[in-house]
């Protein structure tokens, strides 16, 4: 986690550069530039690294937190892909973070 005291809460700029630098690392198989929740930008890559592991990369940005996982292993190790879905973010409060839930119920930020 990379902390930006100041500048957007999220900053795409930063995503971006972020997983520009994850893909330099091989070759992109596959990226998406999804959300992790509607609002909280984020960009998922699958990346063979030149000696033939398998790279499973995520970013997200939220509340000035700059998220970087990634799994570095064999080819289709299941622990990469486990690892991946396992990735949760919490608020100050130790919640997830649902931001969809939060408009729902009339608290979105």
């Amino acid at each position: 986690v990379v902390v930006f005291p100041t500048g957007p809460a999220v900053d795409n700029a930063a995503v971006d550069y972020a997983a520009n630098e994850l893909r330099k690392r091989g070759e992109v198989r596959f990226q998406a530039a999804e959300d992790y929740d509607p609002g909280l930008p984020g960009r998922q890559l699958n990346i063979f690294e030149p000696d033939g592991r398998q790279l499973r990369a995520s970013v997200y940005m939220w509340d000035h937190r700059l998220y970087i996982t990634e799994a570095e292993g064999a080819p289709g190790a299941i622990s990469l892909f486990r690892f991946e879905q396992s990735v949760v973010l919490l608020d100050e409060n130790g919640d997830e973070i649902n931001l969809d839930a939060a408009r729902f119920e009339g608290r979105g930020r």
